[in-house]
């Protein structure tokens, strides 16, 4: 989606659904593979152990987040450790895999743990990770998610030539393969597009009793889009691959596990192809509505502006820091500026210490309020707030620089 232009609301829903949607369909591959180990399945320890994993492994990720949060600080405070921007970026490596699996420890869901614990750390990274930690990390992140993206499709490939010499051992023709990989591929389409329109319906019917985010009518685009945006990925792949040999506990070789891992490699290739190349003619073909979650991005920049200027406005004050101001024509000219409602392009060099750290308790103080703006203006668009927060790091760095 990051290469098509659709509604702020099209996308959020999306990346939303695929960070619950992926996490419980591998708590369900991980039900239907113990009922196959097993051989049986009674349907109400399943819903208990459901349920169980889905509340146990959200609350073990945020809780989790929470206290490493709290240590990190508390390191970062004592210094009891050197921390460095290196030390950041691995600490945040490292922490989704005690959260995954300290919430397989207790039987709950490691994945689910990973994307509640991540949401939370995310809503409080601003306050406890400076902006150098937070541009190398980013970068680290971006390679790394390339990279085993990247991995993961290098594997199916290596892998199927052997999946299809083991079709070839079961007896199971590739045209018979090809046809089911085709017909669920088409299921998945059909019942995905039931879905998106079905949840637009029931949002409608239930607007009658509760309060819902948006009781319009929507028309047919969004659920349009929303149902042919259901290309399979990574996910599915690392489902079939955690498929194993054999019957756990036995020598009994997996039934079908080589049809499976062929099926899924089909639907792969179908949505990410077909539906991945069309999606951007489907755009142009239907008008999706105005949705007016967001102020247009010109006068959300202009609040922002105003707001961040009228934010370091008031820090300099209460700080009784007008001497600073006196004997510093940088923070002159900057004062001058935010009276102005114009923007700093931090042309000018720093070389006072002291105008230099006053210069960076303003910036925080912007990333301060920015994040304040974030929580309590839904209005304002998310992805609008990260990019002023970003050229406030990039100013930071510039000045840790000099």
């Amino acid at each position: 989606m990051k290469f098509v232009k659709v509604p702020r609301r099209i996308s959020a829903i999306l990346e939303g659904e695929s960070l619950f949607n992926d996490a419980s369909s591998l708590i369900i591959v991980k039900f239907a593979l113990i009922a196959i180990g097993t051989g049986q399945f009674v349907w109400y320890q399943a819903t208990a152990s459901f349920i169980w994993m889905v509340i146990g492994g959200a609350g073990v990720g945020v809780l989790l987040s929470h206290v490493i949060i709290q240590s990190y600080l508390l390191i970062k405070l004592r210094k009891w450790l050197p921390m460095d921007e290196n030390i950041d970026t691995m600490f945040t490596i490292l922490s989704p895999y005690v959260m995954y699996i300290s919430a397989e420890t207790v039987e709950a869901s490691g994945v689910l743990a990973v994307v509640s614990g991540g949401l939370y750390f995310s809503y409080r990274r601003i306050l406890i990770v400076g902006s150098s930690s937070r541009l190398r990390s980013e970068h680290v992140f971006n390679f790394l998610i390339s990279l085993l993206n990247g991995m993961a499709f290098l594997l199916i490939g290596l892998d199927l030539p052997e999946i299809m010499t083991s079709l070839k051992e079961d007896n199971v023709s590739l045209w018979m393969a090809t046809a089911y990989g085709l017909l669920i591929t088409m299921a998945l389409v059909v019942i995905r597009m039931g879905a998106a329109f079905s949840a637009v319906h029931i949002t409608r019917f239930m607007s009658k009793f509760i309060t819902v985010a948006d009781s319009r009518k929507q028309g047919y685009a969004g659920p349009l889009v929303l149902g042919w945006t259901g290309m399979r990925g990574v996910v599915s792949l690392a489902a079939a691959l955690s498929i194993p040999l054999y019957i756990p506990g036995t020598q009994i070789a997996f039934p079908e596990r080589s049809l499976v891992l062929y099926i899924t490699f089909m639907v792969i290739t179908l949505t990410l192809i077909f539906q991945g190349l069309t999606l951007p003619v489907l755009l142009k073909m239907v008008k999706l509505p105005n949705y007016d979650d967001h102020m247009p991005n010109a006068e959300a920049q202009r609040i922002i502006r105003i707001g961040m200027a009228q934010a370091s406005l008031d820090f300099l004050e209460h700080n009784n820091m007008s001497e600073n101001i006196t004997h510093s024509a940088v923070l002159n000219n900057l004062v001058n500026y935010w009276h102005e409602l114009l923007e700093s392009e931090g042309s000018a060099t720093l070389y006072d210490a002291v105008v230099r750290n006053t210069y960076r308790e303003i910036l925080e103080e912007q990333r301060l309020w920015l994040n304040k703006l974030n929580n309590e203006n839904e209005r304002v668009d998310e992805e609008l707030v990260r990019h002023f927060i970003h050229r406030i790091d990039l100013e930071e760095e510039r000045l840790l620089k000099e």
